[in-house]
């Protein structure tokens, strides 16, 4: 019994310590997913000025890529001061 308090301690102190918490992951999968956002959208974009009567489906496209790329940079600039 007194192995697994120890460990438990261990586990504890681990998850407690900011400097191992989870941020980066967290983070990562935000700009993972805004990336992912960015690439979709400039799919869009090529789709809709390749095929001329889905001009509407570009205009979509670029302004949901101007509209990620500008949230990203925010929550990129505003995480760059939190300790991973």
């Amino acid at each position: 019994m007194a192995k697994f308090e120890r460990t438990r301690r261990r586990e504890l102190r681990f998850l407690s310590n900011p400097c191992y918490g989870d941020t980066a992951v967290k983070g990562g999968a935000v700009m993972g997913l805004i990336l992912g956002l960015l690439v979709l959208w400039l799919v869009l974009v090529i789709i809709g000025f390749t095929i001329k009567a889905l001009l509407w489906l570009a205009i979509v496209g670029l302004v949901l890529f101007v509209v990620t790329g500008v949230f990203g940079a925010i929550r990129g600039r505003s995480r760059r001061g939190v300790t991973r």
